[in-house]
């Protein structure tokens, strides 16, 4: 069994978990932060279920260009996000990607990273069908692995970001190039 599906609030103990466990490097986020984001927009992160549980979570948090412009950039720092998040009733929106991730100790991690791509693909899909005009998807990498998988998918370096002293690489799609992207 594997499902993707919307997070609810039950799932934020697993999230957090995760998210914790597999982003070291990063700023480590707790429980308040999640609640604060399901609070203001329940649509941001989809999970990935398994038999094991929630092994995997994509994030989209839609921001307006200023505050978007601020994450990429490491002015506003990642636990601020829930302040300035929108909902999707705005009809032009930006797309930070907080977090795609996979537990790197199940076996079929690529799948499933494939699996929540698709997901996004069909998500911003959707918002089209909506029609609300995602204006560009943008987020920062850590590591060389993440940014080989997102230039597979349509992403393009664009920049360097400064958080916390550390620089790392800005990376930048529209939709088009996402959903068009043919790499995967």
């Amino acid at each position: 069994m594997k499902t993707i599906r919307n997070a609810t609030t039950n799932d934020i103990n697993k999230i957090v978990e995760l998210y914790n466990k597999m982003n070291s490097n990063q700023i480590k986020l707790n429980e308040t932060f999640f609640h604060q984001v399901f609070k203001k927009n329940s649509y941001v992160y989809r999970v990935l279920e398994t038999e094991e549980g929630v092994t995997g979570i994509y994030s989209l948090y839609p921001l307006s260009k200023g505050i978007y412009e601020g994450v990429l950039k490491g002015t506003v720092k990642k636990n601020e996000i829930p302040n300035f998040l929108l909902n999707y009733k705005n009809k032009d929106i930006f797309l930070y990607c907080g977090s795609l991730i996979v537990n790197t100790h199940t076996q079929n991690k690529n799948e499933y990273m494939k699996d929540l791509f698709l997901d996004m693909r069909n998500k911003l899909l959707t918002l089209s069908k909506e029609k609300i005009n995602v204006c560009e998807i943008g987020t920062i990498t850590e590591s060389k692995e993440e940014e080989k998988f997102l230039s597979q998918i349509g992403f393009e370096k664009k920049g360097v970001s400064s958080i916390n002293s550390n620089e790392s690489l800005v990376f930048r799609a529209t939709v088009l190039d996402v959903i068009f992207s043919k790499k995967l």
